[in-house]
């Protein structure tokens, strides 16, 4: 893991940051929200995946500020101190792409944010691509670390033939579909032990994760990876403490929903800079899965760092060094607007 100068931003006090509340479409979202010193150069809304916080912008947050940008964070649907409605009575629906994006163009409307520049990893890659689906015109930049653009969904697949004819890499899908694996994470010290699981780095044991049952047990208590402090763990294990992983899980639980949401969204490309940057030991989003973006990207930068999936924290320098290429020259030296 290469160093970095920056400091991440603490999790509970941190003068850069201030944490905020805000009711969107009904539900209440938490976010954190950085204004940077001297004028701001645009908007940044950086957007989390599974199993993550705002947290995981630890070091992306203050590089961004540094940069001159404007930077929200939300805890996502079903995470840490935003709402996590309970499905049933909810419908699954709750958790659609659709409703994801939705909740943050409205977030976006509620904070006078008229053009924003989107930034995603993991689920989060995927919502960046459905606020562009349905709201290109607030959008002048995309940039997703590990999760490739994914266009419309056309048709309905469940996970067991999706994993076996076309992507095996996401056979861990099956056991998060599985009702099972959120109760197995309900007993005393799992939430922690699954996170530890989860939370792994290159060299990492991650052996027990390309299951499809029984993941907790398979997962296992190992030591925290490197990359993960003890702070960092505490944190996180507290916030899952407060809904567990119920609302996350439904996350896994939406394909059919989405599709019928979207089979028939108009898509012609993405029409705006985009930037895509692979992590080479992914195991569950492998830098190939991102290759045929190059048929509907113009104006797409790819670029590759030697980490695993959690390439934010595992090395913060690397993703930094091409964000930074990509903002100087793309997005603020590049014709267009922000």
């Amino acid at each position: 893991m290469a160093t970095t100068n920056i400091k991440p931003i603490h999790p509970y006090d941190d003068p850069r940051v201030t944490h905020k509340f805000q009711v969107v479409n009904g539900k209440n979202y938490h976010y954190v929200h950085g204004t940077p010193t001297g004028s701001v150069k645009g908007t940044i809304l950086c957007i989390h995946g599974f199993p993550d916080l705002w947290y995981g912008y630890r070091y992306m947050i203050p590089f961004l500020l540094e940069k001159g940008f404007r930077v929200i964070v939300p805890d996502m649907l079903g995470y840490g101190q935003t709402d996590a409605p309970r499905v049933p009575p909810a419908d699954i629906s709750a958790y659609s792409g659709k409703n994801h994006a939705a909740d943050m163009v409205e977030l976006l409307k509620i904070l006078n944010v008229p053009k924003v520049i989107l930034f995603g990893h993991d689920w989060g890659g995927a919502v960046t691509a459905r606020i562009y689906l349905y709201n290109s015109e607030i959008v002048s930049h995309i940039a997703n670390v590990c999760t490739p653009f994914i266009p419309p969904i056309r048709e309905y697949i469940p996970i067991r033939e999706l994993v076996a004819t076309r992507i095996p890499s996401f056979k861990y899908q099956i056991a998060f579909q599985d009702p099972q694996t959120e109760k197995d994470t309900e007993a005393p010290g799992k939430i922690r032990q699954f996170l530890k699981g989860l939370h792994r780095g290159r060299g990492d044991d991650r052996s027990g994760f390309m299951v499809d049952k029984d993941i907790v047990e398979s997962v296992g208590d190992l030591e925290r990876s490197k990359f993960m402090t003890e702070e960092d763990l505490d944190y996180f294990t507290k916030e899952y403490e407060r809904n567990g992983f119920h609302g996350p899980l439904n996350w896994y639980k939406t394909g059919k929903v989405n599709c019928g949401d979207e089979k028939d969204l108009p898509f012609e490309g993405v029409q705006v800079p985009y930037l895509f940057i692979g992590a080479k030991y992914d195991v569950a989003l492998p830098p190939a899965m991102a290759e045929s973006q190059v048929h509907f990207i113009p104006q797409l930068t790819t670029r590759i760092v030697d980490t695993a999936h959690w390439a934010m924290v595992e090395d913060p320098e690397a993703v930094i060094e091409h964000m930074s290429e990509w903002l100087d020259s793309v997005v603020l030296g590049g014709k267009s607007k922000i």
